[in-house]
């Protein structure tokens, strides 16, 4: 999951740099950077052409696809190591060939048709190339990303996280009835080992919740957005257009932070811990 960030906020770090150049005749006479003649992102410094832009556009959308989908995973691997408690061994052997598949596929299936059929290109919202649909001919495809394959995906592993949730929350209500039973039998050798696995599972609980609510806060903006429509604003009304552009700023102000945040609460459990273990 780091690494998948690290290659969305490297892409986005570059901002316009990567984006061709206003002058760039090819890049001007296919239509990819302007609209009705408005060349986006025209008063921002652009040295790069349509390969460089291709290349951030490729390792944002990917990135943050892949991201998204091993937080999922991550949920779900809490479910098996605690809701269901299988043992290391078996969730290295069973399970994680599957944690890793999942996030490859879904960040690769919509990033290798767009790289195919030159959807990465630089946008009036986002500070740097993303898809964006802009042939008449490419239709099929491009609905099938952004109306079907994109919101399944997302709607796939919104289930997932909220299952895996529950299944580890119900786990903690059990272990804390468990724990009940034996306070009430003075069963003290058995006691401290469940306290020991009921505090643990209680701030797993509290990781996960903070790495989601760290997703929602950074990744709620483009998905609105995307739910929007991409081919941009100019075919909203004007409330449509405002509510578009807004989205817009969020997420160049917010998704840029997405690894901050994860940092922040991957130490705050690690201090955590060892303050447990002291």
């Amino acid at each position: 999951m780091s690494f998948a960030d690290i290659m969305a906020s490297t892409a986005m770090s570059l901002t316009t740099l990567p984006m061709p150049r206003n002058d760039d005749p090819v890049w001007n006479r296919k239509g990819y950077g302007s609209y009705n003649g408005e060349t986006f992102w025209s008063d921002q410094t652009k040295i790069g052409n349509e390969q460089t832009c291709t290349v951030q556009g490729f390792f944002f959308s990917t990135g943050i696809s892949i991201m998204f989908a091993y937080n999922g995973m991550l949920c779900f691997y809490y479910a098996c190591a605690i809701a269901f408690r299988m043992h290391e061994k078996d969730i290295r052997k069973k399970v994680e060939p599957f944690l890793h598949g999942v996030p490859l596929v879904l960040g690769l299936c919509p990033a290798i048709p767009a790289f195919m059929y030159h959807f990465y290109t630089p946008i009036t919202n986002d500070a740097w190339c993303t898809m964006r649909v802009k042939h008449v001919d490419t239709a099929p495809v491009s609905m099938f990303i952004f109306q079907y394959q994109l919101p399944a995906s997302i709607g796939g592993l919104v289930v997932l996280i909220v299952i895996s949730l529950c299944l580890v929350i119900w786990r903690v209500r059990k272990n804390g009835k468990l724990l009940k039973e034996m306070v009430d039998h003075n069963d003290i050798q058995v006691e401290e080992r469940v306290t020991a696995a009921h505090q643990n599972t209680k701030l797993i609980i509290f990781q996960s919740l903070a790495y989601i609510g760290a997703l929602l806060v950074t990744l709620a903006f483009p998905l609105v957005r995307i739910m929007m429509g991409v081919d941009g604003y100019w075919n909203f009304t004007d409330k449509e257009a405002a509510v578009y552009v807004l989205m817009g700023k969020f997420m160049v102000v917010l998704v840029p932070l997405q690894g901050f945040f994860n940092l922040i609460i991957f130490l705050w459990h690690k201090g955590k811990g060892n303050r447990a273990k002291t």
